[in-house]
This record gives C-alpha cells, structure tokens and sequence, in this order.
C-alpha cells in the first residue's frame, strides 16, 4: 500500500476533490445559520487560520523534508508524548471515517438505491476501496486530477445555471453588524480546511514539501473562493432562513434548475459530484489511519491489516444507531470543534514547542 509517491500538484488536487463533499453537506447550512444572508461572506476568514497553518507546514517541512508529521511530533514532544498525541489522530481519523461512511452509504440510499439494505451499500463500497488502496497513493492521486476536473467542470455549468434563480435580495445587504456572525461563521470552513494539515500524515508519500508555501497559498484560495461562491448560490436562490432549516441545501437549490422549461432533474449531476467526492474523502482517509497504525506499530507495511480494517469499520458504522438528523447535529456541533482542534490548535501547539526546542 506505500508504493511510490505523490506530487505537492496532486496532493492539493486530492485535497479539494475531498473537500468539495463536506463544503456542500456543511457549509451552507452552518454558515446560513451563524450570519443569515452575510452567510456567503463566513468562508473569508478563514483563509487567517488556514494560512497560519500553511505556514506551520512550511516551516516543519523546510527542515524536515523526508518525514510524515508522525515522526516530526515524536522528534517535537518525543516518543511517548508524541505516541499518545498520534493515537489521538488516529482516533480522529477513526471518527471522519465512520461519520462519511455513514453519510456516504444514507445518501445512496437516498438519492440512488432506494430499496436496497444498507449493510449491502456498505459492504460494495468498503470492496471497492479494498480494490484501490493496495495500488497506493499514486493511482489516488491520478484519478484526483481526473475528478477535479470533471467536479470543476460539473461546478461551472451548475452555477451558470443557478445563476438565473439568484435573488440579490437574500445575500444583501452586508452591514457591520454583520462582522461577529460572520466569524461564528467561519469555523465550519476551517474545520473542513482541517484535512489540509491531516493530509501531511502521508508526508512520506508527498515530494516537493520544502517548496508548499507557494502552491499551498494558490489552494487555499481557490478553497475560499469555492466554498463562498457554493454559500452565495445557495443563500441566494433559496434564502437563510431556509438554508439552515433544510439538510443538503445545495441539493434543493440545484432542484430549482429548469433550462428553458424543458431540462430538469439536473440535480443528478450533485449526486455524482457527491460519489466522487466521498469516495476520494474515505479512500484518503483509510489510507492516513492506516499510515498513522502503522507508524504506531513500527510495522513495515500495513497491506496485511487491510481486511481487518475495513471489517472493523463496517461493524462500527452499522453500529451507529442514531438517525441522520442526529449525526448532522453531531457534526454541526461539535465535530466542527473537534476538527478546528486537531487541525489548528495542536499544530500551533507543535509549531511552539518546536521552535522552543530549536526542531523547527
């Protein structure tokens, strides 16, 4: 599963295939009900965070260029600190994992397969990333330039087409009283950004980290710009009041799409964009913990692990008895702290006591 290496290029392009999932399930209805129609104007500030965290990245990598953040954090706090923090991760890794899995698997229902168990949903997408992990992070990174392409490609034509049902109503005007709630706003965007700091638990597989500031400041601000522009289509067609009341609101406000009253059901394109993005999302994710097991474990290679993984995360997302309402609460409320924790605060806390010990 470790064969051959990514570039810096791909390693961003696997970040914003990912990310596109979690910015249209999260963002809009998060920041629809922090800062209501200014809601478009929350993803801006995160760009401070993410940027501090670039930043971190870049002085790590400048002088650890050939390590994984694993094996910086046990060089930073050393072995038995470092261990307990990286067992922390894994077990964040551990909760993205089952959280997406589920989504992934009740949106197929949903949308697609109607009908169909979900133990059978899972077990056929748990079998096809058990197919694709043992060719490793090079044919992840090869199919994330494919599918950001044809993602980005899907995006344009939708919004293009949102752009008639846009009502200039709902997203102005903008005041300075606006400027807390938009704040409050901001946190589910550097939540998700969050992934961009776990994405280096591969560092390893990932060449060119020493020149990441330049490329990293580029995808951090076409991930803004996204993620404003996906809040602004939405809130603007559909309103906040009505964004933040309803889950997949991306989703409704495509459904409004009818080209000339004669080409509807348009929204099939979210549906895919959604597949394609969870999939590369859960495919990443597996890859990070089981990277992360194996550096725990001091073990050479985790292929023979593989199997016992991916059963032990099909029992753990059946496991999960609580109905979709309850895990979006979950997530709205406390995985966007749990994220900006692990994303933000503790690299912060890394860079710190790695330029008090003189390692970074």
């Amino acid at each position: 599963m470790s064969k051959g290496k990514i570039s810096l290029r791909q390693t961003f392009l696997i970040f914003i295939v990912l990310a596109c999932s979690p910015i249209i399930r999260y963002t809009t209805g998060y920041s629809a009900a922090k800062a209501r129609q200014a809601a478009w104007l929350a993803p801006l500030p995160a760009v401070i965070t993410l940027f501090i965290m670039l930043f971190i990245l870049h002085s790590i990598f400048k002088k650890h260029t050939d390590k994984s953040m694993m094996e910086v954090i046990y060089e930073i706090f050393g072995v038995w600190v470092g261990k307990i923090i990286v067992f922390f991760y894994f077990l964040w890794s551990l909760l993205l994992i089952t959280i997406y899995l589920r989504y992934d698997v009740e949106r197929l229902i949903g949308s697609a397969y109607p009908g169909i168990p979900m133990y059978f949903i899972l077990l056929i997408t748990l079998l096809v990333i058990a197919y694709i992990l043992p060719k490793g992070i090079t044919n992840i990174g090869r199919m994330s330039e494919i599918l950001f392409l044809v993602i980005m490609f899907a995006f344009v034509i939708l919004c293009l087409c949102m752009i008639q049902n846009i009502r200039m109503d709902s997203v102005l005007p903008v005041s300075t009283k606006e400027v807390l709630p938009i704040l409050q706003g901001s946190m589910v965007t550097t939540a998700i950004g969050s992934y961009f700091f776990l994405m280096f638990f591969i560092g390893e597989f990932i060449n060119d980290k020493a020149k990441l500031l330049k490329s990293g400041i580029s995808t951090i601000v076409f991930f803004i710009l996204f993620s404003a522009v996906i809040v602004f289509e939405v809130v603007g067609t559909l309103t906040s009041s009505v964004t933040q009341r309803i889950p997949f609101a991306y989703l409704v406000a495509v459904k409004q799409i009818s080209i000339l009253d004669t080409i509807e059901k348009i929204e099939s394109i979210v549906v895919g964009v959604f597949i394609f993005s969870d999939f590369i999302l859960l495919t990443v994710l597996i890859f990070i913990s089981l990277n992360i097991i194996k550096s725990l474990s001091k073990l050479k290679e985790t292929n023979h692990l593989l199997n016992i993984y991916l059963v032990l995360l099909y029992l753990l997302t059946l496991g999960l008895t609580i109905n979709r309402f309850d895990l979006e609460t979950f997530s709205m409320n406390f995985l966007v702290y749990i994220n900006s924790t692990f994303g933000v605060i503790i690299p912060i806390i890394l860079f710190i006591v790695g330029k008090i010990r003189k390692k970074i």
